[in-house]
This record gives C-alpha cells, structure tokens and sequence, in this order.
C-alpha cells in the first residue's frame, strides 16, 4: 500500500489544487526524478487515494435550475433518485439528514414531477453563484496556480455538450486521442473545444478527486440561512455557495477538534446573522459530479 510519507502528500496536494500538473512539475514540487514521481503517481490512483480527474464546472453559466435539497430518503427512494439524470450530486451524510441532493432543470415542471419523489421534510435552496479556492488538505504551503479566464456565456454546440461531458466527468488527465476516441470527435474538434471551453470560464478548477477514507479527512457541509452572503477565509474550506436563503459551506476536517474549530469559526463569522443552519458530514458519494448535460440540452432549455 501506498504510504503518505511527505513526497506523496506534497503529490497529492499539488493535483488537489490543479489536477492538470505534469510528472515533471510533480516531480520539481517534492524534490523527486520524473520516473519516480510517475510510479508515486501510479501507486496513489492505484491504492485509490485518487479517485478520478475531474473538470468542475462553472454552474453559473449553465442555463438550468440548480438546486439542493437535504433530506432522508428510504431505500426505494434511493433507488429512483439514483436512475434519474436530473440529479447530478447524491451523497449520504452522518447527522440530521442522511442525504444531499444537487440537481439541474430544464424547467420547473420538471422540477416539481422530480420533488415528488421527495420526503416531505425537507431543506431545499437554489443554488447562486458557486465559489471555489485553494486550500491546503495536509498543512503544506504551497504556491497556488490561478484559473486565468474572461468569463462569457457561450451558445453550446452539439460538440461542446459531448466534449463537456467527457471532460467533466474524470477526463482532465486524458490525452487529445482518448478523449476524441470517447466523445467520437476528431481530435482538431476537441483540442478547439477545450481552447474554447477553458478560455470562456466553464471550468472553475480542475481537481483530483480524493479518496476521502484512506486520506483520514471528512468532508463536512454546513447550510446557513443568513442575509451576509459573504464566507470567512479557513484553510480547509474550498466550497461556498451563494443560495437564495442564505449560504452553503463545504469544509475538510482531519480530527474532532480540527472540525470543532471551524465549525466554531463559522459561527462567529455569521453570528450576527444567522437564522438557522443545518450541518451534516459526508458519509458516501452515491452520485459526484455527474453531468448529463447530453439530456438537459436535448431540447430547447427554460428556466420557467
């Protein structure tokens, strides 16, 4: 098994931060040779400490509902959820609502068919704008690699939409060749799309997905109803959603009192202002990241 000794963290923490970082950069960054950068590399995708490579999108420029909902599902609402493309996030949580649901409409008669399969009790928000930032997973300092976009919504072709998918969901690493071989666009098409794509601001970072059990770190979301739609700067904490009630916080913790401690940093930030939370942590992804955007755009979209 692969063993996290400082080389493979300061590997790790530099793909968490940018998963498009070469064998020969990894190798500069934890003071190794190319060759054994790449076998480190191999052994941690391998041993599962890295799940897939994934493109994560800019929600803003998508033409869809997105929204949330917390709330506790059966097993057999489980099992329809999971077969509908609308969802594009589910998670089981420990704490008061086992489960967390993001999910894209096309419109709101969609949206209203899919919430009846819902419980009743429930939170539920629509999802503003999403915010994503650096932060350090095992305490390294290290030097940040920024985005460099103009963001312009672009009217998304039947090649974009293919590309986008498989760029999406753990194609960041892929060559030109494998990704023309799976989206069946040649390669002039898909290494114009990627230009395009990444230049307009669709992609707000790249990221290599964590295994988060054999890394020892939870990942927790904290869900506030507060007027101040501004977040406090915690190492850990990469996510923060603006929503129409208030704000959605997504933090990493290592132990008890790493998570008492930004939990109660959190508080203090909106302790002026704040309504209600809920907090929950990540038990399993059922459903990461997972666009269908082939369904959503297969006919004309409306928000209404």
């Amino acid at each position: 098994m692969a063993y996290l000794d400082q080389k493979n963290k300061v590997i790790l923490e530099y793909l968490f931060q940018d998963a498009r970082y070469t064998t020969k950069e990894l190798a500069k960054f934890a003071k190794i040779t190319q060759p054994a950068a790449y076998t480190r590399l191999k052994r941690l995708e391998n041993e599962k400490f890295i799940l897939r490579y994934d493109a994560i999108i800019n929600y803003q420029l998508m033409p869809f509902i997105k929204k949330s909902y917390l709330c506790n599902l059966n097993e057999e609402q489980t099992r329809k959820i999971r077969e509908k493309k609308e969802c594009v996030v589910l998670i089981t949580n420990i704490g008061q609502y086992k489960h967390h649901l993001t999910c894209w409409f096309k419109n709101k008669t969609q949206q209203k068919k899919f919430e009846r399969l819902l419980p009743r009790k429930r939170e539920e928000f629509i999802l503003g704008k999403v915010y994503t930032k650096n932060s350090s997973i095992f305490d390294l300092s290290i030097k940040n690699k920024k985005l460099a976009y103009k963001e312009k919504e672009l009217k998304l072709t039947k090649e974009d939409v293919k590309f986008l998918k498989a760029f999406c969901e753990g194609g960041v690493k892929k060559t030109l060749k494998e990704l023309s071989h799976e989206t069946g666009l040649s390669i002039d098409v898909v290494y114009y799309r990627k230009k395009r794509l990444i230049s307009n601001g669709y992609f707000t970072y790249f990221v290599a997905q964590p295994g988060f059990g054999i890394i020892h770190l939870d990942f927790s979301y904290i869900y506030i109803k507060t007027n101040k739609k501004t977040f406090p700067d915690i190492s850990r904490m990469p996510l923060f959603a603006e929503t129409n009630k208030g704000v959605l916080l997504g933090f990493f913790s290592k132990d008890i009192n790493d998570f008492n401690s930004t939990i109660d940093k959190i508080y203090d930030y909106y302790r002026n202002d704040c309504h209600s939370s809920v907090l929950v942590t990540n038990k399993e992804h059922i459903i990461l990241n997972r666009y269908p955007f082939e369904f959503l755009f297969s006919e004309k979209t409306k928000r209404n």
